[in-house]
């Protein structure tokens, strides 16, 4: 679709990150739209920097349903109730395979248009769409990727929630009913946490807002995502787990209680009758080389106990992990992850 010469102006304006992060020094060839694994800081900084007011601008995918059967197509395709989506509240769900395993997780909302914004991590963008067009044809609806359209930040601090309520206030109507729409959408990931979404145009009307916080890249942000409890399903991962493997139930993207969707009859199974014998568990290990996600876990004695669903680096020697494993495993010495051998690791406590 052939943009205006202002839109075009516009997009310039905000795809330059100085115009935002003013007083930082900004990596070479760095914009938004893309990942930016670091603004300087290195894995030793980590530890000094989580106390600090931050934010990361995050590469993304971003899927939009239009058409006036596009709450009906994805109700019957995905983990939560969509028919509850509204212009103002942010939901999160997940598209599962008829055997139950996910395909992608979500966070979503509806736009002023009434049309459905799916934010899911880019790796599997094209696969989402091409899973959910094969349940499109007999539905009103459209399917688009508009990932050039839309900007996420990872946004946390010690007083994140003081700072954001502040300048929510006067975002947000006291009234559905007003038809007021806020420049941004706000999604809650964990303990002092947010994402903010804008599109593209909107953030000139973020940056007194976006500005206060000190930027860092995605290497760091994705070590604080990773610390809330939640294992993205990137295109390592899709198709490996089934929703409670990730304790998806226990976030608030399970509705047990909302009709027949793709996959629902293997999850309610799992949870009526209580079969989950293996979920996420969390750990540090001292690792040099870090591995990527979908990766084995071995045992000292050559046993596979377990397959990392994320990953990242916390410090110059180790590692933490979100890794799918029995409940039964209580040994952590000796591992093989990757290439790695005799790698120790210890369990740390999920955030939930």
């Amino acid at each position: 679709m052939l943009k205006s010469p202002v839109f075009k102006i516009i997009l310039e304006l905000v795809m330059d990150l100085s115009k935002v992060f003013a007083k930082y020094t900004i990596p070479p060839r760095a914009e938004f739209g893309h990942r930016i694994a670091s603004f300087g800081e290195k894995a030793e900084d980590y530890k000094r920097l989580t106390g600090s007011d931050l934010i990361c601008p995050r590469k993304r995918g971003f899927i939009r349903i239009s058409g006036i059967e596009s709450k009906k197509f994805l109700q019957g395709q995905v983990t939560c109730d969509v028919q509850l989506a509204d212009r103002f509240r942010v939901f999160r769900g997940a598209h599962c395979t008829p055997k139950g395993k996910i395909i992608f997780t979500f966070s979503g909302y509806c736009d002023e248009k009434q049309d459905i914004i799916l934010e899911t991590h880019p790796s599997v963008t094209n696969m989402a769409i091409e899973s959910l067009e094969k349940y499109a044809p007999f539905f009103k609806i459209s399917i688009t990727d508009v990932s050039q359209e839309q900007q996420s930040f990872i946004m946390t601090g010690p007083k994140i929630a003081e700072v954001l309520t502040q300048r929510v206030k006067g975002s947000f109507p006291s009234k559905v009913s007003e038809k007021i729409m806020p420049p941004f959408y706000l999604n809650y990931i964990g303990k002092e946490i947010y994402a903010l979404t804008f599109k593209f145009e909107d953030i000139p009307s973020g940056v007194s807002l976006l500005s206060q916080f000190r930027p860092i890249g995605e290497d760091l942000a994705d070590l604080l995502l990773l610390r809330t409890g939640f294992a993205e399903v990137t295109e390592f991962t899709t198709d490996l787990f089934i929703p409670q493997m990730l304790n998806l139930d226990r976030m608030d993207f399970i509705d047990f209680k909302k009709g027949c969707y793709t996959g629902q009859e293997i999850i309610a199974r799992a949870h009526y009758r209580g079969v989950i014998k293996r979920r996420i568990r969390h750990l540090l290990c001292a690792l040099e080389h870090s591995p990527q996600a979908g990766d084995i876990i071995t045992s000292s004695s050559g046993k596979t106990i377990g397959s990392i669903a994320s990953v990242a680096r916390s410090s110059p020697s180790n590692v933490e992990l979100l890794a799918v494993m029995s409940d039964s495993v209580s040994e952590f010495s000796g591992l093989k992850i990757n290439e790695e051998t005799g790698v120790d690791g210890r369990e740390l406590q999920l955030a939930y």
